[in-house]
């Protein structure tokens, strides 16, 4: 149940966390004269909720570096993205459409990864295209370096890749000031309760409150009077939630430097500043590597509500929503409070 770390010859398991997700394998013990037999084929089991959890439809949220496995088409198998494996058992458990899949890479060293040879290069973007994310959330988008050239190839093979405020600035005389160059937000239809809900997923780059042009492209809108993450964030929030989205998941990458508020009296994260300007928002999603990210996992916006902070740390994480319906249709969700990994 550890990865092969330790065996044990029950098949019964103890002192187990409540709704977490386990890998178990087995192997035919080892003996006087014979060695252990060879792992079987993982099985992948969820363990019960506890105080009543199980009575709503749970949506796994996944962020998570795509990055190379070690040695990878080498010795250590074929390139992977890292996520393949568990969002596959994930979705076995809950349902491919009961998964929201949401891959974070940094386009700089996914390029360099990419640049090793052109077997590592097709088996990266194959493992990415199998593993089927419902969006790619960049780092950055740094236009003429080679990750950003690499976004924009990502994007023409068919692949999800979402920055809601990086347009082009018009001055290529091909597209024009304030054209998307990548979509900005994705949507993903989950069954809850025989009715189709709609999840919406919006991707910010965090270029600052003030972010200047560069290299064709712009960071905010340029008829958007408040041109920082929170700004760019209210303006699209209001178009996902005239197209339907119930919940709405905001990916803000880098992390930022905290800065003090308008009165010079509080010093915010751009998680806080962008919280606390913006309402709309359900699950926020922010490198979890960094001081300057907030403490707590709750957050709340401009008009009291609750929003709930999930930090990337560099690995696939895994946070259980649970959507429920109530008397007049309308959509319900809780995310239970230490029910992540």
């Amino acid at each position: 149940i550890d990865g092969g770390k330790t065996w044990q010859d029950s098949g019964i398991f103890r002192e187990l966390k409540k709704s977490t997700l386990y890998r178990i394998i087995a192997r035919v013990k080892a003996d006087g004269s014979n060695p252990a037999g060879p792992a079987s084929e993982p099985l992948y089991v969820r363990t019960y909720p506890l105080d009543g959890e199980g009575t709503s439809i749970p949506a796994a949220v996944l962020a998570g570096h795509i990055l190379p496995v070690p040695d990878a088409g080498t010795e250590g198998g074929p390139a992977s993205d890292g996520d393949e494996e568990r969002i596959r058992a994930l979705r076995s458990l809950y349902g491919k459409d009961a998964v929201i899949a949401i891959g974070h890479f940094d386009p700089e060293r996914l390029d360099e990864a990419m640049r090793t040879d052109a077997e590592t290069a097709d088996a990266l973007l194959n493992a990415i295209r199998k593993t089927e994310y419902d969006v790619l959330v960049p780092d950055d988008v740094v236009p003429g370096s080679p990750g950003g050239a690499l976004c924009l190839v990502l994007q023409d093979e068919g692949l999800p890749v979402a920055a809601a405020n990086v347009y082009y600035d018009g001055s290529d005389g091909i597209h024009e000031a304030g054209e998307n160059v990548f979509m900005p937000w994705a949507v993903c239809e989950i069954m809850i309760e025989g009715a189709v809900r709609r999840i919406g997923i919006l991707s910010l780059v965090n270029r600052g409150d003030e972010p200047k042009a560069e290299g064709g492209y712009l960071y905010a809108h340029p008829e958007n009077e408040d041109p920082s993450p929170a700004g760019e964030a209210a303006r699209w929030i209001a178009e996902m939630q005239e197209g339907g989205c119930e919940f709405i998941i905001v990916c803000m990458y880098p992390a930022g430097e905290a800065e003090t508020d308008a009165e010079g009296e509080e010093i915010l994260t751009p998680a806080e500043k962008l919280v606390r300007a913006c309402e709309g928002i359900a699950l926020l999603i922010v490198p979890g590597n960094a001081e300057e990210e907030p403490a707590e996992s709750v957050l709340k916006d401009p008009a009291g509500r609750e929003v709930h902070v999930l930090r990337d740390m560099g690995e696939t994480a895994e946070q259980r929503i649970l959507f429920s319906v109530d008397a007049s249709g309308g959509l319900l969700y809780r995310i239970p409070e230490g029910d992540s990994e």
